[in-house]
């Protein structure tokens, strides 16, 4: 098992497990074909604030 932790500045941390019985480690992140980030994750306010989500968004 992997484990990559990424620490932020508001003391959050973004963590990545990874289960596997063979691999080149780590690196294998950048072999990802076809993923993408939402976009959510990174929309922030000018005060770093994150906006509200778009009413299709929203859960109902």
């Amino acid at each position: 098992m992997q484990t990559l932790v990424w620490k932020q500045a508001n003391a959050e941390s973004l963590r990545y497990v990874r289960r596997t019985q063979v691999s080149a480690g780590p690196l294998d992140l950048l072999a990802l074909r076809g993923f993408t980030l939402p976009e959510r994750i990174f929309i922030v306010g000018k005060n770093g604030a994150t906006s509200p989500l778009p009413q299709d968004m929203r859960s109902p």
